[in-house]
C-alpha cells in the first residue's frame, strides 16, 4: 500500500523557495521540531495544535514526508508530521547548512552521528 506521494518520485528535491521559506522551515524545526527515530527509523517529527494544520503542510511541500492525525490524548488535540526515508536523507544537507546555532542544531548533529547520516568529525 502507497503511504505518500514521494513514492511515485525517486528523487525529489527538498523546495525551498527563497530565504523567507528557508527561516520559516528552519524556525519551525528549531522550535517544534524533534530528532528522532524508533529502534529502526530515524525521522523528524514536528508537533502542533489541530487547529494550526498549514506550518505543517508547509513542511510536506517544502521537504515531503507526510502529516497524521488529528490526535487527541489528555485533553490535548494534535497533527504529527514525520520526515523520514529517502526524504529524510534528501534534507540532511540542508539542515546541515542552515539550522542555526542552538540546542536544537546540537541536538541534530548528535542524532546524525548516531544514525550514520554525519561523521563524528563533522
Amino acid at each position: 500500500m502507497l503511504t505518500d506521494a514521494s513514492e511515485f518520485e525517486p528523487y525529489r528535491q527538498p523546495e525551498v523557495r527563497n530565504d523567507f521559506d528557508l527561516g520559516y522551515l528552519m524556525g519551525l524545526i528549531v522550535g517544534e521540531g524533534c530528532f528522532s527515530g524508533d529502534r529502526r527509523r530515524p525521522r523528524l517529527a514536528v508537533k502542533l495544535h489541530e487547529r494550526d494544520p498549514q506550518p505543517l503542510q508547509f513542511l510536506v511541500r517544502a521537504l515531503g514526508g507526510k502529516v497524521y492525525g488529528p490526535y487527541h490524548h489528555d485533553g490535548r488535540r494534535f497533527l504529527v508530521y514525520y520526515l523520514g526515508g529517502a526524504d529524510l536523507r534528501r534534507a540532511i544537507p540542508l539542515f546541515l547548512h542552515h539550522l542555526p546555532r542552538s540546542w536544537k542544531r546540537h541536538q541534530f548533529l548528535e542524532w546524525g552521528v548516531r544514525w550514520g547520516f554525519l561523521d563524528p568529525l563533522t
